[in-house]
């Protein structure tokens, strides 16, 4: 699982939860994280959740 954010704070939170895989997208690029987290499998299934066009964008972008 992989959960990004732009808040520090709330992906603390979410590591706290026991998600391991977090990634701040104004530090990281999405790319990055999805190859650090999947590797060269990726991964099947996104839900955004913010309504803005470009995180739907980038989601889809990198579903395999």
């Amino acid at each position: 699982m992989l959960i990004t954010d732009l808040s520090d704070y709330r992906l603390e939170q979410a590591r706290a939860c026991g998600i391991a895989g977090t990634c701040n997208i104004n530090t990281e690029p999405l790319a990055h994280a999805v190859q650090r987290i999947f590797g060269e499998e990726g991964f099947d299934v996104a839900f955004e959740a913010v309504g803005v066009e470009s995180a739907l964008d980038d989601a889809v972008q990198h579903i395999c």
